[in-house]
């Protein structure tokens, strides 16, 4: 079971790939009315300011699949604007590339200035000044100089939230639920949702963002259908499939990489492995490396000891002595949607390959290879009918923590709030009405030409930056990006998603200080074996008939101690 953030909430489809605030009385602001009346097609109906409770609407069932869905209760009733004398947050927040050149405040973007009037709060924003979120908190945990609200701060922290919460760096939330009742609703929407929002102890320390629907993964493996078509072949479904048409591919158009599979993406490369039952391992200079941990029936497996994981190597081995994959893998830096990949793509020089579905278009458009078109197509299974365990889409949500040393938490809470109620979440996600986006005849909003045809000539992902606010926690219409795409954009979405499920995934276990300490110091020597080793199997320089006392090698350099420990955690996590 993979711990999902996932909530049929908006009408929609597929992940904002591109980036990785509560509702209103009819009085309280203007265009407060329209907006909490359009808002009621998006999300369930919010009782934050008006004067009766409502359940909220009914989840499909379609929409979470096979989720439960817990007994729906009235929320209880925020006002806003909200009245004191203290109502000012600092809140630590930094826009990403050069976006953030645009204000000299962020109180100066549109965004900030309207939830300041609707919710009434003042937000005193604090920059981390070109660190990293880990290397932030450090700092100001030392200085004793905390903002109220930090991001990703209790994965940042050693030992986790729960450290964090002992050590009196993070604040334990749940005392303070109850100022913030919309977002407690999609905190415990479903019994996964409020498995992963507690931790071992059954502390709240981080407010997290949710996905309006899960409808797979944004990447995933491409092909030309042009030359599909001119040789006449089908679409590959089995790894059997995929090896007769990267052969034909090769044979009539030599490309410099048939199958573009670089060492340098590991994510895509457990693309290919997961028709194995198995997660990859990868690594590169720059030390990226993927744990190949997941679980089965809630029993922990490391993929490197199972013999399915041999069977994925000796495929590539194979592949790579046939010339079907690319020769120089372990150097390769072809992101999924980075200008080496457009050029290999665009040029003719791969037949397959994995990329971003927000590329999809782009790669057709600026083609020089002559009838150029790519479609989406499945990951590779061992026989048809196969389906994978491992969801391939595993895109970050926003998620804050408040500082154990923050005064006025009811408040800081009351903030976030807002964000999840309807008129927080369309604030959110398509910016403020007449501006940034109208409501259709059927009540649905879509973005005006400020968005898509900016007259500044700013593209839609940096539009979305200028004039929305999803990376603060709230509920993120994931048809937001997408009700721009093409039809093969859509229609990738939907192929990426038909044969996999998350059966295998490890939920977002936590591991406790200790038992950090303990697998670094393990995993560190291994991993730098292992990555070396796979390596040497892949090109051949070792033989696979050697796998065995590989496996050896890496039960006495303790691997299986590695298991043992993410068992525990998970056991714990099973218990919550």
């Amino acid at each position: 079971m993979k711990c999902k953030k996932i909530l049929a909430v908006l009408l929609c489809a597929a992940v904002t790939a591109s980036l990785c605030a509560c509702g209103g009385d009819a009085g309280t602001a203007p265009g407060a009315e329209t907006t909490a009346a359009s808002a009621a097609s998006l999300a369930p109906e919010t009782t934050a300011n008006v004067e009766e409770t409502a359940p909220a609407e009914a989840i499909s069932a379609e929409s979470l699949e096979e989720e439960s869905v817990q007994e729906e209760a009235p929320r209880a009733v925020i006002a806003y604007p909200l009245s004191g004398d203290d109502l000012t947050i600092t809140m630590s927040f930094d826009m990403p590339g050069g976006v953030g050149t645009r204000f000299t405040d962020f109180n100066e973007h549109p965004i900030f200035q309207e939830v300041e009037n609707r919710t009434g709060v003042h937000v005193e924003f604090v920059s981390a000044g070109g660190m990293g979120d880990a290397e932030a908190l450090t700092l100001w945990a030392a200085s004793g100089t905390l903002p109220d609200l930090i991001p990703n701060a209790a994965a940042n922290y050693p030992g986790g939230g729960e450290v964090a919460v002992a050590d009196d760096i993070l604040m334990d939330v749940s005392a303070y639920l109850e100022y913030a009742p919309d977002y407690d609703y999609y905190r415990t929407r479903t019994p996964e949702d409020e498995q992963d929002s507690l931790t071992d102890s059954g502390y709240v320390v981080e407010l997290t963002s949710f996905f309006s629907e899960d409808l797979g993964p944004s990447t995933g493996p491409m092909i030309r259908q042009d030359w599909l078509d001119a040789l006449k072949l089908d679409t590959p479904v089995t790894y059997d499939d995929w090896h007769d048409v990267l052969t034909a591919f090769k044979e009539a158009y030599d490309p410099a990489y048939t199958f573009l599979l670089p060492n340098t993406i590991s994510a895509q490369n457990n693309y290919f492995a997961s028709g194995f039952g198995v997660l990859s391992y990868t690594a590169n200079a720059r030390g990226r490396v993927t744990d190949p941990f997941y679980q089965v029936d809630g029993k922990v497996k490391f993929s490197l000891l199972e013999d399915e994981f041999r069977d994925y190597i000796a495929l590539l081995n194979q592949w790579y002595e046939e010339d079907l994959i690319s020769r120089d893998f372990v150097s390769c830096e072809a992101d999924t949607n980075g200008p080496d990949l457009a050029g290999y793509v665009t040029s003719g020089e791969t037949g397959i390959w994995f990329g971003d579905v927000s590329q999809m278009q782009s790669y057709d458009d600026s083609a020089t290879d002559a009838g150029f078109h790519c479609v989406a197509i499945t990951d590779p299974v061992q026989k048809t009918g196969d389906v994978t365990h491992f969801d391939s889409d595993r895109t970050g949500l926003t998620s804050y923590s408040v500082a154990a040393t923050c005064e006025n938490p009811e408040t800081v809470m009351e903030w976030v709030n807002y964000w999840f109620t309807d008129e927080g979440v369309l604030l959110a996600n398509y910016g403020v009405e007449g501006e940034s986006y109208t409501m259709d005849e059927n009540g649905k909003p879509q973005y005006t030409e400020l968005m898509t045809a900016n007259p500044n000539g700013d593209t839609f992902k940096t539009c979305q930056l200028l004039y929305t606010m999803i990376m603060v926690p709230t509920v993120v219409d994931t048809s937001a990006s997408f009700g721009l795409y093409s039809d093969v954009q859509l229609e990738a979405q939907k192929i990426w998603s038909s044969n996999i499920d998350d059966a295998y995934v490890l939920p977002e276990i936590t591991m406790t200080e200790d038992e950090n300490n303990e697998l670094s110091s393990i995993y560190s020597d291994l991993s730098t074996m292992i990555s070396e080793k796979l390596i040497r199997f892949i090109i051949g320089d070792e033989s696979m008939d050697n796998w065995s006392a590989f496996v050896t090698e890496m039960e006495d350099m303790n691997a299986q101690r590695c298991v043992e420990i993410y068992q525990t955690a998970l056991d714990r996590y099973l218990s919550r």
